[in-house]
């Protein structure tokens, strides 16, 4: 079958060169509109025409890169309308490739920036890009290695020989792209300026060929001299800019205008099809462009001449395209070169590309090349593979840009009521062999003030894991008032403080999972009033605990935000244990009069489930559940005991307040929450949650505690919230309703997050 499918390929290429006539397509740049360049290579190969040669720029480079590396049109159509296109060109990561191990918490912050500092100056930088394109980086290199490993790395060796043009800007000249890696050629051809990450070439910055050359029948005249040249034409001779749109003024500052026809002495035809003026980025009516191209083409079959009609079959073209096909081989990797970063780093790159494997296959890589992509001191990955010359493996090839290694984040919450809280971050990452960062942060606020100091060492040989040291001082103000304007003869009735020292380590389980084992130690004081009758007269009881608490939980995490999530899944499992000791200090009002200190020790387990569905393109459900269970004892008082229980905090809001009916040893709750889309990043969040506790503590003798009988109590939170996101963070407009509390009602707008540091209670 094989002899015989050559044989005919060897006729019909017989037939062909006995014609004398060659055939050379060139593709024009235009964005989108580019969409159409497959609707004519269609109408070209139903009716015989053969195509000899080709020649791009922009999107013609990429159709005609796609279409010379031995794409049919209807792989180059899967290949646009697939939903990971979009990601190439919104410069986004799939949900599966981002590694949840490797996301830092959330935390306050609005905005950040990463800076360097020498002896000499502050060097902050400006990005050069709109778009990060790294998954549209990874995704060439699985497009178009096979070609590059066919070809070696000559454009002329490829399904049909191929020229591509970019724009050299470090000598300000054309650069007419022949030979070399054929997925940089078109990535340089394509990258519109600011928009995409330019491109090493040579030791050259290259740009989009647009702004020189974007109709390039020069080239393909004096490079492959064909007896026929059909080029298209998609881009606009004239484009007016629009002041609401940066890529339109950006295309008519930079690309040249041109008039998009033929030199008269040569013998050829120019298609334009009819595309309308869309954005450079919007692929959406991809099927519409190719059909358009298709029938511009077909419309203009009489202006070809008859002798280059039916040359080549659609059946010919398919078995010279299967041949060259049947020439990839599997691709496997067993070399890394990592460029822009030490030997030391270079070493740590390959840990994780290999875990100790020494040969691994390219879906192996791929998922390892996002792992260590998601380490946040690497700040881009250019990829590229490259075929050994003496065995038929491959080298991956990693040119690695590294971030400032400073950081410095701000943030914070303002809000109507009295919980307004600032925050700031500074942190300073470094990559020897491993990662390492060490950070402070700081929250500062009437409410909440807090400081804490991290230091992170991340191990990226066969067995990953995290070792994080923290140390810490938090305090909390509970207020009776909620208002934003707090009166001086308002107290807190509650001052919450703690002092922490934590040691962890946590190991990824696959890419959205973390198993993780503290040990900590928590200097913790409370202050507060034994009854609502108090005034600043009084003295506080004052509680301590100094305990000692190791814990091991497991979380899998794939929520697609941290505020409002409308997809994705969230799961907890958590077991500690606490061994210390209590100290109490009677207030003013306590039924105990003298200081006393006890031995105390308890466990608690926690399981934590959400889940939210995307039942409509407006709409979202949310179903969550928690468990909790605790054989915490009888502590000194009423507040102290309360203070040290599971808290049930399902809303942002309730992660502020203190709520002590929805604090017990005990307990399991269900949630439902509705999500709407009403305009853009506007929506609008209506959730309730029922709270049921297995057995509670209830007071008894004013400061007293004692533990209710099984389901005596119940009780629920219904929360709505109307918030718009902006890039800062989401503002919000939040009404909710806590039954058995204190006001029962709580209105605010706010602005921005609140997310608490380590916090133990």
């Amino acid at each position: 079958m094989k002899f015989s499918s050559l044989l005919i390929i060897t006729l019909c290429s017989c037939c062909f060169w006995a014609s004398g006539q060659k055939v050379g397509l060139v593709l024009s740049g235009g964005g989108a509109k580019g969409m159409a360049h497959l609707g004519v290579i269609k109408a070209l190969e139903e009716n015989g025409i053969p195509i000899d040669y080709i020649a791009g720029t922009s999107i013609g480079a990429i159709v005609g890169g796609l279409y010379a590396s031995g794409y049919s049109v209807e792989d180059m159509e899967a290949i646009f309308s697939n939903p990971e296109f979009d990601y190439w060109i919104k410069g986004n990561i799939n949900d599966k490739y981002i590694y949840y191990f490797r996301q830092e918490p959330p935390n306050s912050a609005w905005v950040k920036f990463r800076f360097a500092i020498d002896s000499s100056k502050f060097n902050p930088l400006i990005p050069v890009n709109i778009i990060t394109p790294i998954q549209m980086d990874f995704a060439f290199v699985e497009i178009f290695s096979h070609a590059d490993a066919i070809s070696k790395g000559n454009f002329d060796s490829l399904f049909v020989p191929f020229r591509c043009i970019a724009t050299n800007i470090t000598e300000s000249k054309e650069a007419v792209l022949s030979k070399g890696c054929l997925k940089d050629a078109i990535r340089a051809s394509m990258t519109f300026p600011f928009y995409f990450r330019p491109i090493e070439i040579d030791s050259c910055l290259m740009y989009d060929g647009g702004m020189i050359n974007n109709f390039p029948i020069d080239v393909m005249q004096k490079d492959f001299n064909p007896d026929y040249i059909i080029a298209v034409a998609v881009a606009k001779t004239n484009s007016d800019p629009s002041d609401e749109n940066l890529l339109s003024v950006l295309n008519s500052m930079l690309m040249e205008k041109q008039f998009y026809r033929m030199n008269d002495s040569l013998a050829g035809i120019v298609i334009r099809p009819d595309v309308p003026n869309l954005n450079v980025t919007d692929f959406t009516r991809g099927r519409k462009l190719i059909e358009v191209g298709y029938r511009t083409m077909l419309d203009s079959m009489h202006a070809i001449p008859d002798n280059l009609k039916h040359l080549r079959s659609a059946d010919s073209v398919n078995l010279r395209r299967k041949d060259f096909l049947s020439r990839r081989t599997d691709i496997l990797i067993n070399k890394v070169d990592a460029k822009g970063v030490h030997k030391n780093e270079n070493a740590a790159a390959k840990n994780i590309i290999f875990n100790d494997a020494h040969i691994i296959d390219f879906n192996t890589f791929k998922n390892r090349y996002f792992r260590l992509l998601n380490e946040e001191y690497i700040s881009n990955i250019y990829p590229s593979l490259q075929k050994n010359d003496d065995d038929d493996y491959y080298t991956a090839k990693l040119n690695i840009s590294l971030n400032k290694p400073f950081q410095v984040k701000f943030g914070g919450y303002i809000t109507t009521n009295a919980y307004t809280t600032f925050y700031a971050q500074l942190r300073y990452d470094f990559w020897k062999r491993y990662f390492m960062n060490v950070m402070a942060e700081a929250h500062f606020g009437r409410f909440y003030n807090s400081i804490i100091g991290s230091f992170r060492f991340s191990n990226l040989s066969r067995h990953i894991n995290d070792q994080t040291i923290t140390v810490g001082y938090s305090r909390w103000n509970h207020f009776k008032s909620t208002r934003m304007f707090l009166e001086s003869d308002n107290p807190s009735f509650l001052i919450n403080e703690e002092v922490i020292v934590n040691y962890a380590v946590s190991s990824p389980i696959g890419n959205k999972a973390k198993l993780c084992a503290n040990l900590g130690f928590v200097n913790n004081k409370s202050k507060f009033y034994t009854n609502n009758a108090y005034s600043q007269s009084d003295t506080l009881n004052v509680n301590r605990v100094l305990l000692l608490i190791p814990k091991l939980y497991y979380e899998y995490n794939t929520l697609d935000i941290k505020f409002f999530p409308t997809k994705g899944m969230r799961a907890y499992i958590g077991a500690c244990y606490f061994v210390g000791t209590e100290q109490n200090r009677p207030g003013s009002h306590s039924s105990e009069t003298v200081n006393k200190n006890y031995f105390r020790n308890w466990f608690t387990i926690n399981v934590e489930y959400e889940y939210n569905f995307k039942i409509a393109r407006f709409y979202s459900l949310g179903l969550s559940t928690t468990f909790a269970w605790s054989n915490i004892p009888r502590l000194s008082s009423y507040t102290a005991t309360k203070l040290r229980c599971t808290a049930f905090r399902p809303t942002h809001e309730s992660n502020m307040l203190y709520l002590p009916f929805y604090r017990d040893p005990s307990f399991i709750t269900a949630g439902l929450s509705n999500s709407f889309v009403l305009y853009k990043n506007l929506q609008l969040r209506i959730s309730g949650y029922y709270y049921q506790p297995f057995y509670a503590i209830v007071k008894v003798n004013n400061d007293k505690c004692d533990f209710s009988r099984l389901c005596e109590k119940r009780s629920f939170i219904v929360y709505s919230s109307l918030a718009y996101t902006t890039k800062l963070g989401p503002i919000s407009i939040n009404l909710s309703y806590y039954a058995h509390n204190d006001p029962k009602w709580i209105f605010n707008i706010s602005f921005g997050y609140l997310f608490f540091n380590h916090r133990i209670f």
